[in-house]
């Protein structure tokens, strides 16, 4: 400029404000399908929030939700936000009672059921196993009368979907030889587009898989 302008401070602060924030990113540590074999010697990363999407039991049974739960608390000074998504050993003992299911795990910060959530800004939203599907979600015909089975309900603007089972096509290769995912969850996935689906159930295909709009991650502990 020339020396005899005055410097305009309006414009000074304007450019301030456009300067870049420093970002902190959210860690999110994902596990899956542990069926009872978590130790709190188990080695995990440190992260801001823990996701569970199911399976941390066999038969779902009172004493396996209170030793999960026993695990929760011996880990909630490394992870502040515990989140659990019921996986369908899980539902086998208590079905559709997610009050006792919920109340069970009191040292998770979340249990979703069918809902949506928010932690540290990000937009979560959590269906537990439908108890009226066999393991590849065929339907039990005597339990649907009545019974919340849409996938329909997942809201648009997620940033992460959390479910137990995966959706038709995408880490679901069962045994190695067939598609075994849901097609209903696969279109509301193709709807509402989140960011990130987290979920295990197919041991065998455990992995990530790239999308057109949303990382799938499928994060099975489990070999067997």
């Amino acid at each position: 400029r020339h020396p005899k302008q005055k410097l305009d401070m309006n414009f000074v602060r304007k450019l301030s404000m456009h300067k870049k924030r420093e970002v902190t990113p959210i860690r999110i540590v994902h596990i899956s399908d542990t069926h009872n074999f978590l130790q709190q010697s188990t080695p995990l990363p440190d992260g801001d929030i823990l996701v569970h999407s199911g399976d941390f039991s066999n038969r779902g049974t009172k004493e396996e939700f209170e030793a999960f739960n026993v695990w929760l608390g011996s880990v909630s000074h490394k992870f502040p936000y515990r989140v659990v998504v019921l996986g369908n050993h899980d539902v086998c003992t208590y079905g559709e009672d997610w009050h006792t299911m919920a109340q069970l795990l009191s040292n998770a910060t979340h249990v979703p059921i069918f809902g949506a959530f928010e932690v540290l800004g990000l937009h979560f939203s959590g269906h537990p196993w439908h108890y009226w599907h066999t393991w590849d979600y065929k339907a039990r015909i005597a339990r649907m009368q009545g019974a919340k089975t849409s996938f329909s309900s997942i809201p648009s603007g997620l940033d992460v979907f959390i479910s137990h089972g995966p959706q038709y096509g995408v880490l679901d290769f069962a045994d190695y030889h067939f598609h075994s995912g849901s097609p209903e969850l696969q279109e509301c996935l193709t709807q509402a587009a989140p960011k990130l689906h987290l979920h295990g159930h197919i041991h065998e295909n455990r992995g990530s898989h790239v999308g057109q709009a949303t990382l799938s991650v499928n994060s099975a502990m489990c070999d067997h």
